[in-house]
C-alpha cells in the first residue's frame, strides 16, 4: 500500500484517472456498501495495483529449480539468487 501511495504521489495523471474511477463506483453504489464483485469491476485500480507489483514487489528473490545440468566450481550445491527487480 506504501509503494501504490508513492507511485500515486509521483504519477499525478494515474493519481487522477483512479480517483475518477472510484469517483464514478461511489455514485454508482448511491449510498451501498462496496462489494467485492464492483471491486473486481474497477480495471484502472487493478491495473495500478498490478504495476505496482510488478515495479515494487513484495520479495526481493526467489528460489528456481535448475532444470539442465550444470555444475558449480564449489561442489557443494551451491543456491543461487535471482533478483526480481
Amino acid at each position: 500500500m506504501c509503494f501504490i501511495g508513492h507511485e500515486l504521489a509521483v504519477n499525478p495523471d494515474v493519481q487522477a484517472r483512479l480517483y475518477e474511477e472510484v469517483r464514478e463506483v461511489k455514485e454508482e453504489l448511491n449510498g451501498k456498501p462496496l462489494t467485492y464483485e464492483i471491486l473486481q469491476k474497477m480495471k484502472y485500480m487493478d491495473m495500478v495495483v498490478s504495476e505496482t507489483l510488478r515495479m515494487w514487489p513484495s520479495t526481493g528473490a526467489t528460489d528456481r529449480c535448475c532444470n539442465k545440468e550444470y555444475i558449480l566450481d564449489d561442489g557443494k550445491g551451491t543456491k543461487v539468487k535471482v533478483n526480481i527487480n
